[in-house]
């Protein structure tokens, strides 16, 4: 009897714990809705990854069913995800960030830029002013501009600033997501206003 009682207790705890966790991720959603608050915060679950392993696509339970639109941008609170690339009735497939340029800036020192990736979690901002104050540290955060990402999203955190002399017009800049791509369960998709 006490064994099936300690069973017990251990589910309810895995519940409990469960329920935090989500408790803690709308809690999230509700922080996004603010920041967007002219659009819809959607949430939705990565119900489907990669068949190749190469990590560059997600399948999600949102579709049509709660307005999606191929284009919409993805995010968690670590930052830019991707974006939707097909919609079904209740799926979309989200396209990451890996193999797409995105135009960004460095918050601070406003300097403007293109990200495009590296191996993991890295990423390249490209043609950065050699004269801006960049630091390792500062946040890189989408700029806007393009359309397809609204502006001020967290891209991620420069790790690493180098001027080459073969370029000395240009700053090397690697920046690092904190993004978990590989391990996300979790989403949001930013849905404009007025749509």
């Amino acid at each position: 009897y006490l064994l099936t009682q300690n069973v017990a207790l251990a589910l309810e705890n895995m519940r409990l714990r469960e329920a935090a966790e989500e408790n803690r991720r709308l809690r999230q959603a509700l922080v996004f809705r603010q920041r967007n608050p002219t659009g819809e915060v959607i949430p939705a679950e990565v119900i489907g990854r990669d068949p190749d392993q190469m990590f560059d696509v997600l399948v999600i339970n949102a579709g049509r069913d709660v307005g999606l639109l191929p284009d919409l941008p993805v995010v968690t609170t670590a930052g830019l995800v991707g974006h939707i690339r097909e919609v079904d009735e209740h799926s979309s497939v989200v396209r990451l960030i890996f193999d797409a340029r995105v135009s960004a800036v460095v918050q601070g020192s406003r300097a403007h830029g293109i990200v495009s990736p590296m191996a993991g979690n890295r990423f390249r901002l490209e043609y950065v002013d050699a004269s801006k104050d960049i630091r390792i540290g500062d946040l890189v955060v989408s700029s806007g501009m393009g359309g397809r990402y609204p502006k001020g999203i967290t891209i991620g955190v420069i790790t690493d600033v180098t001027v080459e002399e073969q370029e000395p017009l240009f700053k090397q800049v690697v920046l690092e997501s904190k993004v978990d791509f590989w391990g996300l369960e979790e989403v949001f998709v930013l849905k404009p206003g007025g749509g």
